[in-house]
């Protein structure tokens, strides 16, 4: 079934995505993530459709109510097509054609204008692109700040997305490697992490030595540690 095109409406305050399709009629659901989705003709069916949204309103609210409670499951590059999670958060994507790319953040809903035909692999590119932007910049952010503080400085650092690591230190060149799933996490956990590895240029190991390096330095670093580890994904 063909999708034209997407737009992230309002329904007396429930967020909707209008799905423009190849349909003869409008159809309406919950997809596993909580969201509403709205099947509707291309042409001409926008003002029908919003009135049958309004009249399955209570039945909205009972059942966003319900999945609201469960948690979310979430892929490893925290993006399923639709939602996705950044800095601890959850957002509804919507991708709109235009003439340029960027990324507009509209209450809960991120926005991402694209030029050309959309396609699966391109949603994922402009997602993934947004995500490296803003953890390079928290990254270079709390890197400024903690670097002073601990007197400890990294000759380079560079992302990539690790599969049991949250990050990794060189100590020999000092260069500092972090996970790109870091960015879905919150700031907290993201701070953690660059204490922890720039700590391991004053103490390699994690013997008592590092860790009273991280009590004298943040006293809260195990608080954070689980919750980077154990981080619980929900639909707010």
């Amino acid at each position: 079934m063909k999708l034209y095109k997407e737009e992230a409406v309002e329904v007396e305050g429930i967020p909707v995505l209008l799905q423009y399709k190849d349909v003869c009629n409008i159809n309406i659901k919950i997809n596993k993530q909580g969201q509403v989705l709205v099947a509707l003709p291309y042409f001409g069916a926008r003002d029908e459709a919003l009135d049958f949204v309004k009249k399955k309103v209570p039945w909205l609210r009972k059942h966003l109510a319900e999945r609201a409670q469960q948690e979310l499951p979430v892929p490893d590059n925290g993006f399923d097509g639709s939602n996705l999670w950044l800095w601890g958060k959850h957002y509804t994507a919507d991708f709109q054609l235009d003439t340029e790319e960027r990324v507009l953040l509209k209450d809960a809903v991120l926005v991402f204008t694209y030029k050309g035909k959309l396609t699966e692999s391109k949603r994922q590119r402009l997602v993934e692109a947004f995500y490296r932007k803003c953890l390079e910049e928290m990254l270079a952010v709390a890197l400024d700040r903690w670097q002073p503080i601990l007197k400890l400085y990294a000759r380079s650092w560079k992302l990539q997305r690790l599969k049991s690591k949250w990050g990794r230190c060189n100590v020999l060149t000092r260069e500092l490697l972090f996970n790109v799933s870091l960015v879905h996490r919150p700031l907290a956990c993201l701070e953690y992490v660059v204490v922890h590895e720039l700590a391991h240029l004053y103490e390699p190991s994690h013997n008592e030595r590092f860790h009273s390096f991280l009590d004298r330095y943040m006293a809260d670093w195990k608080e954070r540690r689980a919750l980077l580890n154990k981080f619980i994904f929900k639909a707010e």
